[in-house]
């Protein structure tokens, strides 16, 4: 177990000499410990470790340790991992595929408010963290040139340029970080995935869905809800479509009690809703479709690094879990209250069977 990539923990317990942990593994933080307040204490639970008896000065080794930690700032940075999310650096080991909001957050600028404070502050400590031995930082760049900056997927030659720019400037803020590399027929084969799909019966079928939920529905009339929306999906191709009907179903069973309704943050339903405001809402999940299959076809140590919340509420909802022995990228997921708050054991049948069917 020596061997494998760690994170050394030092405790220093008021007139005792500080304990040492080696941490190997910790459990995902779950969805809920997302929206705290500042100053807010996290429980760190982990799950494969070893500790230096300061009694005697050797290693143990052990397991289910519960360490209470808070930080100079509440999170503002979030690693998607297996089950959940985690501060990114409790991540092990450190293979991140990064968002375009992290990229825009390594960009040297004079102008500072609060938030870019604190994100800068959490992206910093990554550098700090990368010593005497410790894991080694690595920085995958894909999704920022997937994503581009114009609205719409790049070209091949335009996806290339954005990946150069990223890594250069993710090298202009890191200076031991490395960076993932792919040859040219690995890029062409992850830009064609996203440039060639069509989602025009998508966008369609989004657009007439959000009349339905564009506001919050009455709890005796959701069931209704849902059958229009199950019956409008039977005129579309919604081959593409799994995460953003989810996202809409989220929408139409998201809780009057709970004002953070992540699903709304994501798809931003409104009256006039036009293509562009659909691609935000894909690009959001196109970041968690790529990370799906980076883990399958490339390491399943691969977290995804992103500072929007939203998406972090999401992922850590959704679990998803690979099929590791299928040939083509195939998961499942959680269909439970956490992503459709207010619906009954009943219509979460309904909800299964129509998303099997995608």
């Amino acid at each position: 177990m020596n061997n494998k990539e760690s994170i050394y923990i030092r405790i220093e317990p008021d007139g005792e000499k500080p304990h040492y942990i080696q941490a190997y593994k910790f459990k995902p933080l779950e969805a809920n410990e997302l929206n705290h307040q500042p100053d807010h204490e996290f429980l760190l639970h982990i799950v494969e470790s070893r500790y230096l008896n300061p009694k005697n000065e050797e290693w143990c080794e052990n397991e289910n340790i519960n360490i209470p930690i808070s930080f100079k700032y509440n999170p503002v940075i979030f690693a998607l991992v297996d089950d959940g999310w985690l501060p990114p650096v409790f991540v092990v080991p450190k293979l991140y595929l990064i968002d375009r909001n992290i990229l825009s957050s390594l960009m040297k600028s004079e102008s500072k408010n609060e938030y870019s404070i604190k994100k800068e502050w959490w992206l910093s400590i990554f550098e700090s963290d990368d010593t005497s031995g410790g894991p080694t930082i690595e920085i995958n760049t894909l999704f920022v040139a997937i994503e581009g900056e114009h609205r719409k997927y790049p070209n091949f030659l335009q996806f290339i340029s954005e990946e150069k720019i990223a890594n250069e400037i993710v090298k202009n803020f890191y200076k031991k970080i490395k960076i993932t590399t792919f040859s040219t027929e690995q890029k062409e084969i992850i830009h064609s995935h996203f440039k060639n799909k069509n989602y025009s019966d998508l966008f369609k079928f989004t657009q007439k869905s959000i009349g339905y939920i564009i506001n919050p529905i009455k709890k005796n009339k959701k069931h209704e809800t849902l059958l229009k929306i199950i019956e409008l999906s039977k005129n579309y191709n919604l081959a593409e479509s799994r995460h953003i009907v989810i996202l809409i179903l989220s929408c139409l069973y998201g809780s009057s009690k709970n004002p953070y309704n992540f699903a709304r943050k994501i798809i931003k339903p409104q009256k006039s809703y036009k293509l562009e405001n659909f691609y935000n809402s894909i690009s959001d999940l196109s970041f968690i479709e790529l990370m799906l299959l980076l883990k399958r076809y490339n390491s399943p140590n691969y977290s995804g690094l992103t500072a929007d919340r939203h998406l972090a509420y999401y992922w850590s909802r959704l679990k998803p879990k690979i099929n590791y022995e299928s040939e083509h990228l195939s998961y499942t997921f959680s269909i439970s209250n956490e992503l459709f708050e207010d619906a009954s054991p009943e219509e979460l049948v309904v909800i299964r069977n129509l998303l099997s069917t995608l």
